[in-house]
């Protein structure tokens, strides 16, 4: 794993065991972890203190000879440093310890980062999230099954862009000579000197932009349409045009001209004084009035499980409601409170249905 990687080579670093190879591989790993990069910095202080305090014991101008001998058969026959070893050690294994058992629970930071010919992917799986700095100084949190790719020269074309399929939350670099652009499937969304999250997995019926502040501008690929968003509004796009069939809000921009988008203002949740569409930045899943299929496909998102709905009725069944820090099993024993059905949890698979049918079955 990556998180493990660059500890190994922050420690190869401080022995003198690193390759040019490697050292290169640390500095580019070192801005997509920043605990790493200040722990890093931490080391490399103490390291300095420790030099500086050595050279200190200048001795007297009578005893130049005698030091210089000393110190050049110290430095053929290097003497171990135990007490600076010592401070090494226990910071690194500070370091490991707040990354692995404080940093990672909290933040749930995994991801694979692939390189392939001019291109870069950093890819998080079910259950993960991460964050990343782009070379251009933006960032970027990505939300658990997401990739998003780019360039190696990303930085250096006229266009920085980026292509997600998942959900990110970006806190863009504005420069207006380099327009910032990602590409989903359904829409391309150009930045206007903004924080915003788009959310884009392949398999939802829907694709969303959020604007938090500042201003973007989306392209609908479909029909090339032109959508300025203002701040605390949303765009959602469905892909089928059945979906827009079964929403409430009148979709046509007049009578002759349907259109598979709606925009509308987000609003913070009462709760928890968050916008439930970037809650899962802080590692909470707020939803309301959404269906148990779309709320099973955040859970497999959040949980890393397949979950099957045996009955449409269950499936189309509203819910509102929140999850902080519940396990799976809390998590589906608090939906029973709102809605009755019973479940199973095979391996990484979750069972719904009715509970007569399980009653029968038992």
């Amino acid at each position: 794993m990556m998180e493990e990687r660059i500890w190994i080579l922050i420690g190869k670093k401080f022995s003198s065991s690193l390759t040019e190879a490697e050292e290169e591989e640390l500095n580019n790993l070192l801005p997509q972890y920043p605990e790493a990069q200040y722990t890093m910095e931490v080391l490399q202080s103490c390291w300095r203190v420790r030099e500086s305090e050595s050279m200190r014991e200048i001795p007297e101008d009578d005893d130049v000879d005698i030091f210089m001998n000393r110190l050049a058969r110290a430095r053929k026959f290097p003497a171990i440093d135990w007490i600076g070893l010592a401070i090494i050690s226990a910071l690194l294994a500070l370091g490991i310890w707040i990354y692995r058992d404080v940093v990672v629970p909290l933040s749930r930071t995994t991801a694979t980062i692939a390189t392939t010919t001019g291109n870069n992917q950093i890819i998080t799986r079910y259950g993960s999230r991460t964050h990343v700095v782009l070379p251009d100084g933006s960032e970027v949190w990505l939300n658990a099954g997401s990739t998003l790719s780019y360039a190696e020269n990303f930085a250096m074309t006229d266009e920085r862009e980026v292509y997600l399929q998942g959900e990110a939350y970006f806190d863009v670099h504005h420069d207006k000579t380099h327009p910032f652009v990602i590409h989903t499937t359904d829409m391309d969304i150009r930045d206007l000197g903004t924080v915003f999250n788009v959310k884009a997995y392949p398999d939802d019926p829907t694709t969303e932009a959020t604007l938090i502040s500042g201003a973007i501008e989306i392209i609908l690929r479909q029909n090339d349409q032109h959508v300025l968003l203002k701040p605390r509004e949303k765009l959602i796009w469905y892909r089928s045009k059945d979906s827009v069939a079964f929403h409430s809000t009148p979709m046509t921009d007049s009578l002759q001209h349907p259109r598979q988008y709606i925009v509308q203002d987000i609003h913070l949740d009462r709760k928890y004084k968050l916008y439930p569409e970037t809650a899962w930045m802080e590692n909470k899943l707020i939803f309301e009035n959404e269906s148990f299929a779309e709320l099973a496909r955040e859970m497999e998102r959040r949980y890393a499980v397949q979950i099957n709905i045996c009955c449409e009725d269950i499936a189309q069944t509203p819910l509102t409601g929140s999850f902080t820090d519940e396990t799976l099993q809390q998590a589906l024993d608090e939906l029973r409170l709102i809605t009755h059905f019973t479940y199973q949890i095979k391996d990484h698979e979750v069972f719904i249905n009715h509970e007569t049918q399980y009653d029968a079955n038992r």
